[in-house]
Parts: structure tokens; C-alpha cells; sequence
């Protein structure tokens, strides 16, 4: 893989202007609107901004950078523009277009700057870390006055991530980093403080009372107990983890609202609502098999011509509840394959750089902490406001493990050294 290519005075403004789109990311206000352009088109011109310096490079050197997720993400993009001319609502499926090759800049950004500066995308990872706990305070304020034992939908603040759904994730994704971190210090007052931050994350994600957000947390409690763990010794963490899994049970079984929705969790009526959904988008994916219907045009059709009643849940459907399945939805099976191929080979690739360093597990686990998610909701179904942020921070992760070069590192590998250095260079 070749080096960088670009000046340092260009790495250095390019690590800067990820991490000013990581404010905007996860401030908590609504995305900013500087130039007019409407709610749906503001954030993918904030990507574009944020990934200028590694365009104008590109443009310099005849090319973007290469990485080593680069076959399968073109191959999702050139299925994504193969099938756009048949979309039933080719205004919608244009800001879809424009916000995923924004979304690729961001991933070539972030790829560029991992490999220059690999201490800038430690900064964002930790910008994240502590932008999400000031939603956290916020949102935990505005439960606190509506009551912490109720369940709400709709958060009045943050303004900007007003659903539990996406603040359920977006703490997941908090926990993720660190969890990553915890195992890559020693010192017993640093791995304290972690533990304290990870500790009151988990309280808040108790009372948030989104259950698809609970399953996620215990998947990146198991994921991280196992990943890289011999499987003689892989009892420790897992007996750990099984711990604080029964803590949190118990903590959620101590209220009426947490007790209500763990007994769901085993009642038909849970996963009713859902199954119906997955049931029904299957019959569109059979009725528009190669191109389906268009980016941003589920809802459209799926509403009324395969759930024009209200489900159990007193919903219609506005999504199908699945990523990979609205994805087949709306682009077609072939586009949905080569999306799959996409996660599978970032998936594989973020688990072998996991031991090289703390960003690299902390880019594994939030791509676990994402693709758990979306097994159970669709969390990407908007070019704008909150939805349109959670692709992008995906895509930029993404980035991060195409241009991390320790990836290809040997599974023994921990902490890279002056030597590891020298032999990459070498």
C-alpha cells in the first residue's frame, strides 16, 4: 500500500476538518444550514467541506488514495448509480446519490488521515467520546423532568437527536471506543476513570428503555470479552462480561417500565410488529428484485401497497426495521449483496487491526456496535438531520480501518514498536 502522498501541512488541515465534522456530528443542536441549501442537502455539503483537502490532492495526483476496502467500495457505488435511472422518485434517490459519494470523500478523508496522522483520528474517536456525553446530560436532564421510569419517544432535547433510537446507538458507539481504550491502558487510575465513564453510560442506556440498544451493548460486552482472546483464557472476560450483563438486568428489572419490556422481550408481540414488517418488505424485494425502487423511496411505496394498516405497535412501517433488507428494498438484491460484501470485508479488516492499537479495536467495536443496530432498525433512512449523521460516522470508521496500515499485521501483534515502524517503512 503506498504511502501518503500529500504534504503534512495538507494531512495536518485535513485531521483538523475531520474533527470539526465530528463537532458538527455530534453537537446537539440540528445540522447546520450555512449556505441555504435545505435540510436535506446541508450535511452532504458539510462532508464535502470536511474532505476537501484530501479532493484537491486527489485531483493533484490523478486519483484517489488507495485502501484495501477499495474493491468493494466501489463495487456498492457503481451499483448504487446503476440502478438509480429506474428509482420511482429520482429527486429522492439524487440526494441519496449525492449524500453517498459525499459520504465516500469522507471515507477517503479519513483513510488518508489515519495513514499521515494517526493521532488526529485518536482525537476524534475522543472528541466523540466526549461530545456524546454531553447529549447524555442533556438528555438525561429532560428525562429527569418527564421521569426517569418513563418511557419516552421523542426527546425535546437535544434537539437534535430527538429520538431514543438514535441516542440508544450513539451511546453504544461511545461504549465502544471506550471499551477499546480500557484494554489498551495500564495504569490503574486511567483504566478507574474509564470505568466510571463506561458505568454511567450504561445507567443512562438503562433509561433510555430501547431494548434493540440493550442487546447492542451486550454484544459489544461479548465481542470485546472473546476478540483476540485464546479460547483457554477467553472464561475471564467472559465471566466478566456475563457480570455486568446481570447487573444491568437487574438494574432495568428494578423498575415497572424496565421489568414491562424484559418480559416482552420473550412475548410474541415484541418482535410481532417487526416480523410482519420483515415479512411484508420481503414481498417488495420479490416484486422489484434487480433495482428495486429507488434510494429514499421505501416508504414511499411500501406504506401503501404492502402495509396500508397500522401494525400492532400502532406504526405503519415507515422503514423495514433491518438495514441490509431495506437496502435490497430499494436498490435491488445485487446492490444489497455488494453492500453486504462491503461490511463483511470491513468487519474482517477491523478485526485484524483490533490488537494493532486502541483505535483500531475502537474502530472495530463501533462497526459491531453499528451492524447490531441495524438488525433490528434502519438507522440510516434520512439525507438529513440525525439519520443523515450515523452513515457518515460509519463511513468514516469505514475509513479509518481501509487506510490503517497495521492492518495486515500479525494477530500477535499488541501495541506497534520503533521496529514495527522501521519494518513498515522498510
Amino acid at each position: 500500500m503506498p504511502s501518503s502522498r500529500r504534504l503534512p501541512a495538507l494531512a495536518a488541515v485535513q485531521g483538523a476538518l475531520l474533527i470539526g465534522m465530528t463537532v458538527l456530528l455530534i453537537q446537539p443542536q440540528d445540522v447546520p444550514d450555512p449556505f441555504g441549501v435545505g435540510s436535506s442537502l446541508s450535511w452532504t455539503l458539510i462532508c464535502v467541506l470536511a474532505a476537501l483537502p484530501t479532493l484537491i490532492d486527489s485531483a493533484r495526483h490523478g486519483g484517489l488514495p488507495r485502501t484495501r476496502l477499495d474493491p468493494f467500495v466501489w463495487l456498492y457505488v457503481v451499483c448504487f448509480l446503476v440502478v438509480f435511472p429506474f428509482s420511482v422518485g429520482r429527486h429522492t434517490s439524487a440526494l441519496w446519490v449525492m449524500s453517498l459519494l459525499a459520504n465516500v470523500l469522507v471515507f477517503y478523508a479519513a483513510a488518508t488521515t489515519v495513514r499521515d496522522m494517526e493521532s488526529l483520528i485518536g482525537a476524534m474517536f475522543l472528541t466523540l467520546v466526549v461530545g456524546i456525553a454531553v447529549l447524555q446530560i442533556i438528555a438525561i436532564d429532560f428525562h429527569a423532568e418527564q421521569g426517569l421510569l418513563a418511557r419516552i419517544s421523542e426527546y425535546d432535547r437535544p434537539e437534535g437527536w430527538s429520538g431514543y433510537p438514535e441516542l440508544g446507538l450513539i451511546v453504544c458507539v461511545q461504549i465502544a471506543i471506550l471499551i477499546a481504550l480500557f484494554q489498551a491502558v495500564r495504569d490503574a487510575p486511567w483504566r478507574a476513570a474509564i470505568v466510571l465513564v463506561v458505568a454511567v453510560s450504561v445507567v443512562e442506556l438503562i433509561f433510555l428503555f430501547s431494548r434493540m440498544a440493550w442487546v447492542t451493548a451486550a454484544a459489544l460486552l461479548a465481542v470485546s470479552a472473546a476478540a483476540g482472546t485464546p479460547i483457554n483464557r477467553v472464561w475471564k472476560p467472559a465471566l466478566g462480561a456475563l457480570i455486568v450483563a446481570a447487573l444491568v438486568v437487574v438494574g432495568i428489572a428494578g423498575s415497572a417500565t424496565g421489568r414491562n419490556l424484559l418480559v416482552s422481550l420473550t412475548e410474541r408481540t415484541a418482535s410481532a410488529s417487526r416480523l410482519v414488517i420483515w415479512e411484508r418488505t420481503a414481498r417488495m424485494i420479490e416484486d422489484h428484485p434487480l433495482v428495486g425502487v429507488g434510494a429514499g423511496n421505501f416508504q414511499a411505496v411500501f406504506e401503501p401497497v404492502y402495509n396500508p394498516m397500522l401494525n400492532e405497535d400502532l406504526r405503519r412501517g415507515g422503514h423495514a426495521h433491518n438495514l441490509w433488507l431495506q437496502e435490497a428494498a430499494e436498490l435491488g438484491v445485487i446492490t444489497a449483496i455488494a453492500y453486504i460484501a462491503l461490511w463483511i470485508a470491513a468487519l474482517i479488516s477491523a478485526a485484524r487491526l483490533s490488537r494493532a492499537s486502541w483505535i483500531g479495536a475502537a474502530a472495530f467495536l463501533m462497526i459491531v456496535a453499528m451492524a447490531v443496530r441495524n438488525m433490528g432498525d434502519y438507522m440510516f433512512f434520512s439525507t438529513g438531520g440525525t439519520q443523515a449523521r450515523l452513515p457518515t460516522l460509519l463511513w468514516l470508521v469505514w475509513g479509518v480501518v481501509g487506510g490503517y496500515r497495521f492492518a495486515s499485521a500479525p494477530a500477535t501483534t499488541s501495541i506497534p514498536t520503533a521496529a514495527d515502524l522501521e519494518a513498515v517503512k522498510a
